[in-house]
């Protein structure tokens, strides 16, 4: 029997006894014996019969009611988060977003540099949104960009840019810098390149987010 769900209503306090292994039964628990109250922690996952419950795992509370003992079940408890046990940190690639990217790159120079790359295929149209930010390593000049682009791909048809791309917002220090949304036709992607400035060495952060809808 599970306490959790039941008519089960204990009096007076709980007693903490320690940690119990539902596999070798260790401290040695016996059905129908014990003081009201008591209580225990699964450490190991086992099945041992205690009133007729063999589904112990850890976490589960072994609890003596007067009368017999029963489960606080805890089976519903997170035991991983995307594959990943103990604790946790995830980062943008671990998850599936499919529509998101936490990009970063260096450039040291005035050519263009693609900080990430979106493929589309035939039949495939494109809204592609960036919010980039440049800080030169010395502290010199910094710069935000927020640009909105649509793209499309025909069937047996290249990248295609639709219109031009949209400045929403652009604050720099050094206008030598830039960021744009270029369609890549020899790869067939969506190219967001950065332009820092020769002899700078400028880092550069992007978060990317594109929807795409077949046409």
């Amino acid at each position: 029997m599970s306490i959790w769900g039941s008519s089960l209503r204990l009096r007076g306090a709980l007693t903490y006894k320690g940690t119990w292994n539902a596999t070798t039964n260790s401290p040695a628990l016996s059905s129908g014996v014990g003081n009201k109250g008591d209580y225990y922690v699964v450490s190991v996952s086992g099945s041992t019969n205690l009133d007729g419950v063999t589904d112990w795992v850890v976490g589960d509370w072994v609890i003596f009611n007067g009368t017999a003992w029963e489960k606080a079940d805890h089976t519903d408890l997170v035991s991983s988060v995307n594959g990943y046990v103990g604790a946790v940190v995830l980062v943008s690639d671990d998850l599936d977003l499919g529509s998101a990217k936490d990009a970063s790159i260096q450039t040291t120079d005035a050519t263009p540099t693609e900080i990430h790359a979106i493929d589309v295929s035939e039949g495939e149209a494109v809204s592609v949104s960036v919010d980039v930010i440049g800080h030169q390593t010395d502290q010199g000049n910094r710069a935000v960009y927020k640009l909105h682009g649509l793209f499309y791909r025909n069937t047996a048809g290249n990248v295609t840019q639709q219109g031009n791309t949209v400045s929403l917002n652009t604050i720099e220090s050094d206008t030598d810098w830039d960021v744009d949304l270029i369609a890549d036709t020899i790869n067939q992607k969506v190219s967001i390149q950065v332009t820092g400035k020769a002899g700078t060495t400028i880092d550069w952060h992007g978060i990317i987010l594109w929807h795409k809808e077949v046409v």
